[in-house]
């Protein structure tokens, strides 16, 4: 994590001298909580990871579509339409028979930290679809990955006998790069980019389609078979997102029209 932000934001430093773009950033109440939600989202769920399995992790993770109505009512003072909160239950059921994450038996640490994790990301989701109407999507990915990569670096003390055993070869650098240039540039790009011309809390709905490209890419790369459960919840998220998608005031404007 410490290598993946500082990376990024090296990168994007040089792409923002060369494109004159602002470093202009408003280190307010909304900015810290840009950066910090940023930060703790990644840390949770990196570090839960050593302690829970990846279908877990990813189910749990999409538990912010839950957090994100509550914190824009809290922070944005906006009312989330009635289609995009109906389809929030939808989108988790889905999510569940998708991930079938319950396999193993109780809760564990990696669990909780990736409970925590859902809650910053919801937090993140909000901040980005308030500070992405003012702020360049670009400078708004900078200062976040820059004290993401800082923090990290302060913290690679807590685990210094597993950074002497990693093994700095051929797929370590590749997974590197990946992450950089396609998790922590690309995708966080088009995140700020284009989520600000929708509300958060239809964001995050959006969100939960993420395990259905993930299930997609398995059956793709990996010849990967998908049960018919599986296929029910990919099925059941897609619908959550077409609902939430879904004009209903238009709808209801056009109807009354026509009916008088």
């Amino acid at each position: 994590m410490a290598m993946r932000m500082t990376i990024a934001a090296i990168l994007l430093a040089v792409w923002m001298i060369l494109a004159k773009t602002p470093f202009r950033y408003p280190f307010d109440k909304h900015g810290w909580g840009l950066i910090l939600s940023f930060a703790a989202g990644f840390l949770l769920q990196t570090y839960g990871l050593q302690f829970t399995s990846a279908a877990r992790s990813g189910f749990i993770t999409s538990l912010y579509v839950i957090v994100v109505p509550f914190v824009v009512l809290k922070i944005a003072h906006e009312k989330p339409r009635f289609s995009t909160v109906f389809a929030i239950p939808l989108a988790l059921a889905g999510t569940a028979l998708l991930m079938n994450p319950f396999a193993e038996a109780g809760w564990n640490l990696g669990d909780l930290l990736t409970l925590a994790c859902a809650l910053a990301f919801g937090f993140q989701i909000v901040w980005t679809s308030r500070l992405g109407r003012n702020v360049h999507p670009v400078t708004m990915m900078f200062w976040p990955a820059l004290f993401t990569g800082l923090i990290n670096f302060l913290l690679l003390p807590i685990q210094w006998e597993r950074l002497q055993a990693t093994q700095f070869i051929a797929p370590f650098w590749w997974g590197l790069a990946y992450s950089v240039l396609g998790g922590s540039i690309v995708a966080i790009y088009i995140m700020n980019r284009f989520q600000p011309k929708t509300d958060a809390v239809t964001a995050s709905v959006i969100y939960t389609i993420e395990p259905v490209f993930a299930a997609i890419f398995a059956v793709i790369w990996f010849g990967e078979t998908l049960t018919t459960t599986e296929l029910i919840g990919g099925g059941i998220i897609l619908f959550a997102n077409l609902l939430a998608q879904v004009p209903w005031s238009m709808i209801r404007k056009q109807m009354k029209m026509i009916s008088t």
